[in-house]
């Protein structure tokens, strides 16, 4: 005989994973450059598990951009690829240095201001959150 003590739920599993992932790729599309070390320590992995997410994320076309030699990625919106894509087709031929140049007008590498409002609002939930687990871990007199 067999006793179950506890059973996991599959779909409840793969709905709490999916919605990591959500979260994964809103953190990084929000932010547009984000480094992959901030990255590990937001939610917990390592650099090379952020690597890896982050390539498996483009390979199925959730996620869209670039890696830097530096440890950073650039979230870059269909839209942009569109604009660069626009310009090389026609300009025909296109020295790098002006590619680069047109890149930084059409790429933009900042957030909005509405993306820096919720950027904001996130860390003010952050920090109550380790203040109130700051205040359940105090003694109490």
């Amino acid at each position: 005989m067999f006793t179950v003590e506890a059973a996991g739920d599959k779909e409840e599993e793969d709905a709490e994973y999916e919605n990591k992932l959500q979260q994964f790729v809103d953190y990084i599309t929000i932010r547009k450059v984000v480094l992959f070390e901030d990255l590990a320590a937001e939610f917990g992995i390592s650099s090379k598990d952020v690597i890896d997410r982050i390539q498996r994320l483009q390979e199925s076309g959730r996620l869209q951009g670039i890696t830097d030699d530096r440890g950073k990625f650039i979230h870059i919106t269909e839209q942009e690829y569109e604009s660069v894509a626009r310009y090389i087709k026609t300009r025909g031929r296109v020295a790098k240095s002006d590619l680069l140049m047109e890149c930084n007008k059409l790429v933009r590498l900042q957030p909005r201001n509405e993306d820096k409002a919720k950027i904001k609002e996130d860390q003010k939930k952050m920090l109550e959150k380790v203040e109130n687990e700051i205040k359940e871990e105090e003694p109490k007199a």
